[in-house]
C-alpha cells in the first residue's frame, strides 16, 4: 500500500482565509484619486447694464480665469456658454471654447445679439496629469441696446403704355453685406389722395418685385 496523507485546514483559518482573500480581491478593483477643488470666475469687457446698455455691434470679451489653491491651473479648455447653470451649457447654448494659459486664463470674442444675456465658464474635471474637480464661474449679465435699422433707398420706374402699365420698385439697403432688405413695398397714386394700388414683398434673394396691373381711364 502506498502511504497517504489527510489534510483538513483547522477552522480558524478557513476563517482567517476568506477575509484576506476578500480584501485582496477588493484591492484591485476599488482605486480612488485625490482632486483637487478648483475655482472659476467669469468676466466681462466691456461692461453694461440694463440702465448703460452697449451700443449694437459691439465687441465682447469674455475671460475666464481657473485656479486650484491659489495656484494657476492649465493647460485644459474652458467652455462658455449663455446659461445661468453648467447643466445648460450644450447645444446652441455654447458660444465656444478656449485653452488655458500658464496664467490660468482663457477668452473669446463675440458679438452679442440686441437684448439681456447671462454667461458663464465652465471648467470640466481633469484626471491627467492632475486630477481637478470641475467648477462654474457665477453668471455674469450683458445688456445691448436694440439692433439700430440699416439705411434703405427705394427708388420706382414704370414701363408699358395707357391701360397697361407695370411699376417696378427698386430697395437698395446699405451697410449689412450678408442680407438684403426683407419686407414688402406698397404703390400709392400720389395724385388720387394717396390711394393704393397694390402690395409686392420683397424677396431675400431678389430685391426687386414687379406689380402689374391694368388701369382704367374712363
Amino acid at each position: 500500500m502506498k502511504p497517504t496523507i489527510v489534510f483538513r485546514p483547522a477552522p480558524l483559518l478557513k476563517i482567517l482565509f476568506v477575509p484576506i482573500l476578500v480584501s485582496a480581491l477588493l484591492g484591485r478593483t476599488t482605486t480612488s484619486w485625490a482632486q483637487t477643488a478648483t475655482t472659476t470666475t467669469l468676466t466681462v469687457s466691456p461692461s453694461s447694464s440694463p440702465a448703460a446698455p452697449l451700443q449694437p455691434r459691439t465687441v465682447v470679451t469674455l475671460t475666464a480665469t481657473v485656479t486650484a489653491g491659489g495656484a494657476a491651473v492649465y493647460p485644459v479648455r474652458v467652455t462658455f456658454c449663455e446659461a445661468t447653470t453648467a447643466a445648460n451649457c450644450r447645444f446652441l447654448a455654447v458660444l465656444g471654447t478656449a485653452q488655458l494659459t500658464t496664467a490660468g486664463t482663457a477668452a473669446i470674442k463675440f458679438v452679442p445679439g440686441g437684448g439681456s444675456h447671462s454667461y458663464i465658464a465652465v471648467f470640466a474635471r481633469t484626471t491627467t496629469p492632475i486630477a481637478y474637480t470641475t467648477s462654474t464661474s457665477t453668471p455674469q449679465s450683458v445688456t445691448v441696446s436694440p439692433a439700430i435699422p440699416y439705411p434703405t433707398a427705394t427708388t420706382i420706374a414704370s414701363t408699358g403704355s395707357t391701360g397697361n402699365y407695370t411699376l417696378t420698385a427698386t430697395v437698395v439697403g446699405t451697410g449689412n453685406d450678408t442680407a438684403g432688405p426683407t419686407g414688402s413695398v406698397t404703390f400709392v397714386d400720389t395724385t388720387n389722395g394717396n390711394h393704393v394700388l397694390g402690395t409686392a414683398s420683397l424677396g431675400r434673394q431678389r430685391r426687386r418685385r414687379a406689380l402689374s396691373m391694368l388701369q382704367d381711364h374712363r
